[in-house]
């Protein structure tokens, strides 16, 4: 059995590790297809988010963990024959104090368990048009943003310290693209994404509860393809919810398809079901 707390303090994401962790990911070929190195550079640095790994050598078992307000989520990224202990490894350390989800290749790994599936998380990619659809009112982030950002953020499942320190972080990300529309000195809607040479994930849309409905989530996403072109990349990834179906009409409209990338969503409270945060 694997000790969770040599896994977490030992095998935690590093600097040092993205481009190799990148290169084992994309042959593992489990991962999300858009993943790239600045992806990985700003899971290195976000400080509710781990990259956990089960072999010091050759990597092994992966699980993208991240915080939300109210519990952890493992997602799984690259497994193993021993995928299960190491799940159950990084399971047993959160459950007895937080809720804790989990986003699984295989349905059987969590209904063996008696865990009730909520949801599904898709992938969905387009390629970058040469000549995208301008945005009239999303503007390019900058410092001055920071607070808007993480305010906006806070409306969702992030506490205020994760949404403030995912705004520093994205901000600061050489090869990031952030998004955003103003009105009234607050942010009606924001985007992210991170790219390298050849291809982008959309990491965040976020629009404002009181501004949903009326073109503002279309208008960031529109706002980073146009950049995404400018800068020669060839096609952009993202990740959205089975359940979130407005999202997904969005992202068609925009040209967006379905990959055949899929994780079954469960929820688990010391083994009982609970539901799954919607992406």
């Amino acid at each position: 059995m694997y000790s969770y707390d040599t896994v977490r303090k030992a095998l935690a994401l590093q600097e040092s590790d993205i481009r190799p962790m990148l290169d084992y990911l994309l042959k593992m070929g489990t991962a999300p297809t858009g993943l790239n190195a600045a992806y990985l550079w700003e899971a290195a640095r976000f400080r509710f988010i781990d990259v956990l790994y089960s072999d010091s050598a050759a990597f092994g078992d992966v699980i993208y963990a991240y915080e939300i307000r109210d519990g952890v989520v493992l997602e799984e990224w690259a497994a193993t024959n021993e995928f299960r202990d190491f799940l159950d490894a990084c399971i047993s350390e959160r459950a007895a104090t937080e809720r804790v989800f989990a986003a699984l290749e295989s349905p059987a790994l969590g209904s063996s368990r008696g865990w009730r599936q909520t949801d599904k998380s898709l992938e969905m990619r387009m390629p970058v048009p040469s000549r995208p659809q301008g945005a009239r009112q999303a503007i390019s982030c900058t410092d001055e943003h920071r607070e808007m950002i993480s305010r906006l953020m806070s409306e969702e499942w992030w506490t205020e310290d994760q949404a403030t320190n995912f705004a520093d972080v994205v901000l600061g990300n050489p090869q990031g693209i952030s998004k955003i529309v103003v009105h009234e000195d607050e942010a009606k809607a924001f985007a992210h994404a991170m790219r390298d040479s050849n291809r982008a994930w959309i990491n965040a849309v976020y629009v404002s509860g009181v501004a949903r409905g009326q073109g503002f989530g279309e208008e960031v996403c529109r706002a980073i393809l146009s950049e995404l072109a400018e800068q020669g990349v060839a096609e952009v990834f993202l990740g959205v919810s089975e359940s979130n179906t407005g999202a997904i009409r969005m992202y068609e409209r925009l040209g967006f398809r379905f990959t055949s990338f899929v994780r079954w969503e469960f929820g688990t409270v010391r083994g009982v079901s609970s539901e799954f945060p919607a992406t």
